[in-house]
């Protein structure tokens, strides 16, 4: 028995991301490369390949979503035959997390970012472009019954009820205090 090896060209191949994150990563040929910024591998020559981005990475208060291969490609495509090197990067555009929560909890009310109203909660999340300084509103009077409300206060910020934010630079948790009120009826 004569075993002989047959070697053929390869070509050195990178798969990365815009902006640099180690959130989420890369599956090539069927298999997930999790926790990476930057993917290589040699590829034999006249190969094809499957690669593709993962679309939302998140980690905390920060999340990047998938928006577009640097040759044009879908998220998940094919790419080859393989004749020379290639450099593919996966472009994302980063998100924060902003947050707001009534203190004490209650969920009676609204929050209002820009024209979005969310009602009858206590802690609202969205995600939000840098740079992005919205308008944030808490309700001035949260109803529980006839004879007990939440009366607003202030926000954690200092802002006004309706106020536009700092811009968003990372992720921002902004807490609207409020007094809780009991009605009282003295009768003789």
């Amino acid at each position: 028995c004569t075993l002989t090896a047959r070697y053929g060209p390869a070509v050195y191949c990178v798969l990365s991301k815009s902006p640099t994150q180690e959130f989420g990563g890369f599956i090539v040929d069927g298999v997930l490369y999790d926790g990476i910024h930057t993917y290589s591998d040699w590829w034999a020559v006249g190969t094809y390949h499957d690669i593709e981005a993962t679309f939302s990475d998140t980690s905390g208060g920060e999340r990047y979503l998938f928006d577009y291969w640097s040759d044009g490609g879908a998220i998940a495509h094919e790419v080859g035959p393989i004749e020379t090197g290639i450099n593919l990067t996966a472009h994302y555009q980063p998100q924060y997390k902003l947050t707001l929560i009534k203190n004490p909890l209650h969920s009676e009310g609204f929050f209002r970012i820009d024209s979005e109203a969310y009602f009858d909660s206590s802690r609202v999340e969205v995600w939000l472009a840098p740079g992005s300084a919205p308008m944030v509103t808490a309700s001035d009077i949260d109803v529980v019954s006839g004879n007990e409300r939440y009366l607003w206060n202030n926000w954690s910020d200092g802002g006004a009820m309706s106020h536009i934010i700092e811009p968003m630079a990372g992720s921002v948790e902004l807490i609207a205090n409020y007094d809780h009120q009991y009605r009282f009826i003295i009768a003789k």
